[in-house]
Formats: C-alpha cells, structure tokens, sequence
C-alpha cells in the first residue's frame, strides 16, 4: 500500500512474514510520514506483528472493530491488521493518505446529512449513520463513533466531525462527556467544537484536523506514536514521562502553552476522575514538523467513574496509579511542566473553580432530566470527590 505526503507519494507498506515494513520512495525530506519516522534509505521494520504507530493510530476498536471485522470476513480468509488498513485506508483524508494495491472495497452509500439534521433528529439514527461511513472511519476509540462529513446550511460547506453514541455498558456516555468537556473548556483547555443531539443520543465533535496552510494539511500524531507505541500499549507509562514526550516534540515557540495545555488536562483529569487519560488521547499538531508542532486540542474527556467506581488513572504518576490530591499534581506542574510553583497553584484553583461551576450546571440537569439522575449523580459524587483534596485508590461515593 503507497503512502502519501500531502499528495505526494512517500512510501510503501507491506507486510513480510509476521513483521511490517515501511519504505521510503522518496527522497524529500518533507515527505515524512511521522516526526518519529525521517525520511531514509533503510527500511522501517515493526516486528510485534502490528503496524507502525502512524498506521496503528487510525485503527478501529471495540465496538467499530466488530462492526468492520463482521463486514469483511466474508471476503477475506484472514483479517489482519494490514487487510483492515486496506479496506480504510483509501477513505483517509488528511496530511497522510493512501492507496492500496489490492484491499477489500466497503461499500460506500450515497447519502447527505446535515449538522442541523443530526442534531435536532427524533430518532436514533447512529445505526444508518454508521452503515453511510463506514468505509470512512478510520477513527481510533473504543466508544461507538463514526467519521462523517456533514454540510452546514448557512455556511454552504462541509466539514469532518466525530459523531460518538453509546451502547449499554456506558449509558448516557454522550452527555457525560459533553459535560466534562464543557468544563474542561471552562478551565481554560483548547477543545474542539462540539454539540449533543436533542435526543441526547449523539455527540458531535469537530475534528480539529481539518486546517490547511499554503496547500498542506495538518498533521496530527498521538502520544503513542511519538513513544513508539501501538493501541494495546497505550495505558502504560506516566504523565512524567507523557510530559517529557510533549517537550520533546513540539516546537520552543509553542512549549510554554504546551505545557500549560497539558498540566490543565492532566489536573482536570485527576479531579473529574478521568481514568481514560491515556495515550491516545494526547497528540500534536503541525503543518511543518518539529518546527510548527503544538499540543492539539483536548479531547475525549469523560468521569469514567460514574460507570467504574474503583477505576484507576490511566497513566502513572509517581510511579502509582492513584487518584493524587493537589501538592502532588501541583509538584508535576512544577517539575515536568516547567511551571512555578505559583502558576501550578493557581491553575489548579482555576480548574477547581470550573469544576465547582460544573457542578451546578450538572445538578440542574440533572433535575431536569430524570433519565440522566443515576449517572449525573455519580459524576457529581466523584468531582466532589476529587476536590476533597485527599489521595486515594479510589472513589468514595459514601452512600450513593
């Protein structure tokens, strides 16, 4: 399968034997494929029988995986990473994209929704909106979600948006998340615009890939990638060590907001009692490289506690995976993110100030929206709990 940079070709992947491998076609040095990948005469081989960390982030799990797997196992007699890619590949539209050989085709339908239309339909309509895009989600996560292009009738264009819904294990997922989101942008992050459905079945996230300069497109990389790291390894290591891998790759000009971005995440995190703040969910952004790069827009940010109450973070800090209290996250404020100890302190306040807002905001919704009680409730009980300011292994929901 042929790689492309910006529409130029790039290189070739394949697989040989049990390992994959990547090869530069091109000698520019522009054409590489990821900030961890430079353009070179040798081979890149990934012999854990997965694919590089640049394919491997646009792969589907949980819930899409199933959906694609049951799709083509009709048609291929092994499914393997790289028959999967194929069948995604031709359909990603970004910096990167690609062209495959062989690959089994998904079949594409034909059909056009609008922002408005999704976010004031009665229905639940994700099902017809997974089997429309399909063969364009080559989208990371394991919460249902699919990769759409949808038009904006007053603006008279389109964009892509990540349209997430839930299933039984995590009810009422979208509405958790649009809340901590909500917060999390009251706390001073960067998010991505984003929208719940009137039916409360339906979140809808801008994807914050979409830029172009001068002709280009931005670049995105996850924090898997930049560690060397695929899917299945994305809850190991630590926020020490996540903080180290953002210095390293963004550009000087960006690291003073960079890591500001990142120490208001990872607090919030700890205080909303986020247990999915794992690789994944952290990345840069470029249009140049190591020159332009910056911290992306938050994301993906949920209480998974609401659903998990001994839920642990997803990362260490400290070498422990515990919910830690404010001298601690402040110390990694001042220690790993070059922050004074002024500056830790008082961005942590101001995360707790939002979280305190958010907490009124939630009860009021909860009031107001009986079938959201349970897990609102939960959500509340384990924010407050994360403002106790004490260290624990997990949350105390006394007698919830």
């Amino acid at each position: 399968m042929e790689a492309y940079t910006n529409g130029s070709l790039a290189g070739a992947l394949s697989l040989e034997g049990r390992d994959y491998c990547f090869t530069y076609l091109s000698q520019n040095p522009d054409s590489f494929i990821s900030l961890t990948m430079p353009v070179r005469n040798k081979s890149y081989i990934y012999p854990k029988n997965s694919l590089h960390p640049i394919f491997d982030m646009n792969m589907p799990e949980g819930y899409l995986f199933e959906v694609l797997k049951e799709l083509l196992k009709k048609d291929v007699e092994r499914l393997d990473d790289l028959t999967l890619f194929e069948a995604l590949a031709p359909n990603i539209d970004g910096r990167l994209t690609y062209k495959a050989a062989n690959g089994t085709k998904i079949e594409e339908i034909k059909k056009d929704y609008s922002l408005d239309e999704l976010l004031g339909s009665k229905a639940d309509i994700f099902t017809e909106l997974l089997h429309t895009f399909l063969s364009r989600s080559a989208v990371s996560g394991v919460q249902p979600k699919v990769l759409a292009t949808l038009k904006d009738k007053i603006k008279l264009d389109t964009k892509e948006y990540i349209v997430k819904s839930y299933g039984e294990e995590f009810p009422y997922l979208c509405e958790n998340e649009y809340f901590c989101m909500q917060t999390a942008r009251s706390a001073g992050l960067i998010t991505p615009s984003l929208y719940l459905s009137e039916n409360k079945k339906l979140l809808i996230v801008e994807r914050f890939t979409n830029d172009e300069k001068d002709g280009k497109r931005i670049g995105f990389e996850e924090a898997c990638v930049l560690q060397g790291k695929n899917k299945s390894e994305k809850y190991s290591g630590s926020y020490e060590q996540l903080a180290k891998t953002i210095k390293t790759f963004v550009a000087p000009k960006n690291l003073e907001y960079s890591m500001d971005q990142l120490y208001r995440s990872v607090v919030l995190s700890f205080i909303m009692r986020n247990g999915d703040a794992h690789l994944k969910n952290f990345g840069i952004l470029y249009f140049e490289g190591v020159g332009d790069a910056v911290i992306s827009p938050a994301y993906d940010i949920v209480t998974t506690t609401a659903y998990l109450p001994k839920d642990k973070p997803a990362l260490t800090l400290q070498g422990k995976k515990i919910w830690w209290e404010k001298k601690t996250l402040v110390e990694f404020g001042r220690i790993y993110c070059n922050l004074p100890t002024a500056k830790a302190t008082a961005v942590y306040d101001e995360c707790a100030e939002a979280i305190k807002d958010g907490i009124v905001r939630l009860q009021e919704y909860t009031a107001q929206n009986p079938h959201f009680e349970k897990i609102g409730t939960m959500m509340i009980a384990s924010w407050m709990d994360g403002l106790d300011g004490k260290s624990k292994k997990e949350v105390d929901f006394g007698d919830l």
